[in-house]
């Protein structure tokens, strides 16, 4: 009941309070992280678009301290100032939900959700959210969210408009009733970092972490491997057919042996500082794999796109970001012993079994093998599925501008 009280208060305080088009707010990951979408456009708004005020909301300490130190404009979501400038503001911007800014003043006012990516697993609301409640307070909340969406309009941003393709298919089963009013097409905004037409200085774009991070890669002089699977539930998701750590200490000297490292990151979902009720700490193996001198793991803070311009060569498996990796043109693995029931629970929006744009390793060994394969040429390991990468690339991405459709929308309502 407290909850819809204070919603009435806010929608209340949104009629009173007047809107500015020259006032947007930011967030991403409820608060928790500056990282995807929203963060490169809330970078791209303060450095090229100096008229408009934008303001990244958070409700961490850490975020909250960096983006001042660094002179952003950055108040913690639920403090008075947030809440103002919450009310202020002419469009809330995100990657996931109202709660990425204010759950509260972003649900009365214009919405513009940018998304994770372009998912290649299927999202189905039922595959994340295990327990539907029926209850007197959803039912009311649910009438003011209908009310909510014919007095304030929510916009979506994909990647393409066909909706028989990804994203669009990937999402059809997640999206809530009166959800989005519209929606219109556009590059990723962090896909500036792996195409940058107009030539900015990517650094721009990156944390002072993110820069130091590939400042010291750099100064390795070796190949980069990229390893970056998507998340699972009740299992582990890096090496997930690996039971016997020999295996790993083999790895960690055939990437020695061949002048390489190893980046490791994990899907957003399955890191303890995320909250996330998906975490199970028995199948994260990170600090284990910290330990190998050849395996460099990241951080819950850092954000991939900044990273994928270093790498050589990735591995992946159901994960969009193998998508944004297109547009540097480079050598993908399909890493995936998992594959058949995968297809089936949550299910696959593309079809990964028959696909040509990327090599398919099934299992640990194959895996090493085809590594093997990279290292003795990695031109003509590159060159394979050239072809299919582009035309892949061409139908997820119909737009490569990752800033212009957003921000001429965004002005002209």
């Amino acid at each position: 009941m407290l909850k819809i009280i204070n919603l009435i208060i806010c929608f209340i305080f949104s009629l009173i309070i007047p809107q500015s088009k020259k006032i947007l707010v930011f967030g991403d990951r409820g608060g928790n992280r500056f990282t995807d979408n929203s963060r490169y456009l809330f970078f791209y708004y303060n450095h090229f678009i100096k008229d408009t005020k934008c303001i990244w909301l958070t409700k961490n300490l850490k975020i909250f301290n960096y983006l001042r130190k660094k002179g952003y404009r950055c108040y913690y979501a639920n403090s008075l100032i947030g809440l103002y400038y919450g009310f202020r503001a002419s469009w809330h911007i995100f990657n996931y939900s109202e709660n990425d800014t204010s759950k509260y003043t972003g649900m009365f006012r214009k919405k513009l959700n940018l998304f994770h990516g372009t998912a290649v697993k299927y999202a189905d609301r039922k595959y994340f959210k295990k327990h539907d409640y029926v209850s007197l307070k959803n039912t009311l909340l649910s009438k003011i969210n209908e009310v909510n969406f014919k007095l304030f309009k929510s916009y979506a941003v994909f990647a393409n408009s066909d909706k028989s393709f990804i994203p669009w298919i990937s999402w059809k089963d997640y999206f809530p009733k009166n959800k989005f009013f519209g929606s219109l097409v556009s590059n990723l905004q962090r896909n500036i970092m792996l195409n940058n037409n107009q030539n900015y200085d990517l650094n721009l774009f990156r944390t002072d972490d993110e820069i130091s991070i590939i400042n010291n890669i750099q100064k390795n002089k070796k190949k980069i491997i990229g390893y970056f699977p998507t998340f699972r539930f009740d299992s582990k998701e890096l090496f997930i057919d690996v039971n016997d750590d020999h295996l790993l200490d083999e790895l960690d000297n055939f990437l020695e042996k061949n002048n390489s490292i190893m980046i490791i990151k994990k899907h957003q979902n399955s890191y303890m500082d995320d909250g996330n009720n998906f975490y199970d700490p028995k199948f994260d193996i990170m600090k284990k794999l910290s330990n190998y001198k050849n395996f460099l793991t990241m951080g819950y803070d850092v954000d991939l796109a900044s990273i994928l311009p270093n790498c050589n060569i990735i591995i992946s498996d159901y994960s969009s970001l193998m998508m944004d990796y297109l547009f540097l043109d480079r050598a993908i693995i399909l890493y995936t012993p998992d594959l058949s029931s995968y297809s089936k629970s949550p299910g696959i929006a593309i079809d990964l079994i028959n696909q040509k744009f990327a090599y398919k390793a099934k299992n640990f060994s194959d895996l090493k093998n085809l590594l093997n394969d990279y290292f003795l040429d990695s031109l003509e390991f590159n060159s394979k599925h050239n072809a299919e990468r582009t035309k892949l690339r061409n139908k997820v991405f119909e737009n490569e501008d990752c800033f212009e459709n957003v921000v001429n929308f965004i002005n002209k309502y």
